[in-house]
């Protein structure tokens, strides 16, 4: 038996992580974060954009949803900052840019 080669792809234009076989990219699956209401109504918190009619399977988690809106979120990282502040986070960084500088470095 002849093994086919392929090669593991994401696709960045849409975010789907996709495989190369046999000269053709065949997208494996995507996960998208998404809202039921009550009455059924599912309402996907990203964009979708799909280049045929798709299957799909829906896992409903047993926790209530965060609220995404963007006053949320702001107000959430400003909670975030509120509290690394007075934990003293960033007290010892005197310049922030070399600071980010460094950890950048690190990476390399």
């Amino acid at each position: 038996m002849q093994l086919e080669e392929f090669t593991l792809t994401t696709q960045l234009c849409i975010s789907q992580p996709s495989v190369r076989f046999n000269g053709k990219i065949l997208v494996i699956m995507q996960t998208l974060e998404a809202i039921i209401e009550t009455s059924g109504t599912v309402k996907l918190l990203a964009e979708l954009k799909v280049s045929k009619r798709s299957r799909a399977l829906v896992t409903i988690l047993d926790e209530d949803p965060k609220d995404v809106s963007k006053d949320a979120k702001k107000s959430r990282l400003i909670t975030a900052f509120k509290k690394a502040s007075k934990a003293g986070a960033f007290k010892n960084i005197d310049n922030p840019v070399e600071w980010q500088r460094k950890l950048r470095n690190e990476w390399d």
